[in-house]
């Protein structure tokens, strides 16, 4: 072999080798920004998921908590218009006076507890015996207004535990409320 042949194969053989180097450090490379790319695609769906999973909380926690709020709101206007009934101030109540409430108790059946959906429930029919008379639902109580606060009661401590609300440092009163009436009396 003559010297321009062995510098010719030295030559070829370096051109080769370069390429073969480049390309092999160019397929590594590649790899690992496919991997690197791969794993950064998990996180980011991983993270849509979870923001997804959390504005769907969201939502249904504004839903409970309207719900309940409509509950709270519908025992405070009828037991304060079963008084202006009883006293006749507004004649007797209609027979669909608390199909409002009636109707909220589907929107906490849907997106609340069980726990709540029977506590709102049985504030219901304690209004209900406000309202129209505990004989009107064959109950016996003695004292409609004092049951249908307890039960009162025990929907808000139901409806705040199912929030995730801290629970009172002192527990609503358990004796009879006082009636706007009395307070002047005070």
């Amino acid at each position: 072999m003559d010297v321009a042949t062995v510098g010719l194969i030295s030559g070829a053989v370096g051109v080769v080798g370069t390429f073969a180097g480049v390309t092999f450090t160019q397929w590594r490379s590649d790899r690992r920004d496919r991997a690197r790319l791969d794993s950064e695609e998990r996180r980011e769906a991983a993270r849509l998921a979870h923001d997804a999973d959390l504005k769907k909380d969201e939502r249904l926690f504004d839903h409970r908590r309207t719900a309940y709020t409509k509950i709270v709101e519908h025992y405070h206007g009828y037991t304060r218009a079963a008084t202006e009934w009883d006293d006749h101030r507004q004649g007797d109540p209609p027979e669909d006076a608390l199909e409002p409430f009636w109707l909220s108790l589907s929107e906490v059946d849907l997106y609340g507890t069980q726990t709540v959906s029977k506590a709102a429930l049985n504030l219901y029919w304690a209004v209900y015996s406000v309202v129209f008379g505990a004989e009107m639902v064959n109950m016996h109580v003695p004292d409609p207004d004092l049951d249908a606060y307890f039960m009162y009661a025990k929907f808000v401590e139901a409806a705040r535990q199912d929030l995730g609300l801290p629970p009172r440092e002192e527990p609503i009163r358990r004796e009879y409320p006082l009636r706007p009436d009395s307070l002047n009396s005070v």
